[in-house]
């Protein structure tokens, strides 16, 4: 009687045994998952973090870029206004000297009339149609008439 029940309860503690190890083996198997789950989230994270580090440095170089462009583009527009300042001179000074190349124009033809009129009151003179300026020649003195 007690070997059948020493044989029994060793029977029961060898199901038990193979139960455990049983549970055992799917609890190193799962734990093998976790760790190649880990370590494939680990290279992930590693490619991830080279990534952001190359796009950080890319962006770096791109805001570099971009201020030399900026700083280039404002001597430029300093440059421009520069030009364009002087231009405007440029152009006051030529419209001063317009108006007094137009002032010396009216005063000559001023004293070309009054030539003409001082002429046309003295003797008659031959005075060709298709010159603008002629001279002509009386008794006391030649005159350039235009």
């Amino acid at each position: 009687i007690h070997a059948r029940t020493s044989c029994r309860h060793a029977r029961t503690s060898c199901r038990h045994a193979r139960t455990s190890c049983r549970h055992a083996r799917t609890s190193c198997r799962h734990a093998r998952t976790s760790c190649r789950h880990a370590r494939t989230s680990c290279r992930h994270a590693r490619t991830s973090c080279r990534h952001a580090r190359t796009s950080c440095r890319h962006a770096r170089t791109s805001c570099r870029h971009a201020r030399t462009s900026c700083r280039h583009a404002r001597t430029s527009c300093r440059h421009a206004r520069t030009s364009c300042r002087h231009a405007r001179t440029s152009c006051r000074h030529a419209r001063i000297s317009c108006r007094h190349a137009c002032t010396s124009c009216r005063h000559a033809r001023t004293s070309c009339r009054h030539a003409t009129d001082i002429l046309s009151s003295g003797p008659a003179v031959f005075l060709p149609p298709n010159l603008k300026c002629f001279t002509v020649q009386n008794t006391e003195s030649v005159l350039l008439a235009c």
